[in-house]
């Protein structure tokens, strides 16, 4: 959870707080604070909750991409492409 000023969190839909979105994708964003705050008391130590910063958000970015549960590592986007998504 990244914390920005408000002004910042309404214009962005709460974006900065992704850990609920990850949780249940069905919170609407103008639940994810309160959602937020339930997942930090229900699982105390698990959440990172922090002040944005330009070099913080720049780093996230760059490392984190996709997760492989079945083989336990992280990969680029890259790794991650088997195939071109099928279209309607």
């Amino acid at each position: 959870i990244l914390r920005v000023p408000r002004a910042l969190n309404l214009v962005f839909h709460n974006i900065f707080i992704h850990v609920p979105h990850h949780v249940e994708m069905r919170i609407p964003w103008y639940r994810l604070p309160q959602a937020a705050v339930a997942i930090e008391e229900a699982f105390p130590g698990t959440v990172v909750d922090q002040p944005l910063s330009f070099r913080k958000y720049l780093r996230s970015a760059r490392t984190c991409k996709l997760y492989n549960f079945e083989q336990g590592n992280w990969m680029s986007y890259r790794e991650g492409w088997t195939s071109p998504p099928s279209g309607p």
